[in-house]
């Protein structure tokens, strides 16, 4: 889970795991730090598209970069958390 500043906020543990992070250290980051260069600027991109309500889900397969810095390849399906008055609260990774 991240905020508004893509800032992570939450990490459940599979997700730990396979990064190889512990959540603490994960909270420190942005997805931009653990995601492979090739994939940021299409994130962004889909990642606004998503803020504007463009489309309801946006889902990707990408490369991460492990804290040993090993490439593996991950699934994510991304959706918004809006509070009473539509503003944008959160975003589930």
């Amino acid at each position: 889970m991240t905020g508004k500043d893509f800032g992570i906020i939450r990490a459940n543990a599979s997700f730990c795991n396979l990064i190889g992070y512990r959540e603490d250290k994960l909270k420190q980051f942005t997805f931009r730090d653990f995601t492979h260069p090739d994939y940021i600027a299409g994130d962004e991109i889909s990642l606004l598209t998503l803020i504007a309500g463009e489309i309801p889900v946006y889902q990707t397969e990408k490369k991460y970069i492990r804290k040993d810095g090993a490439i593996i390849w991950g699934s994510t399906n991304v959706s918004i958390i809006r509070n009473k008055t539509t503003k944008l609260n959160s975003c589930w990774l």
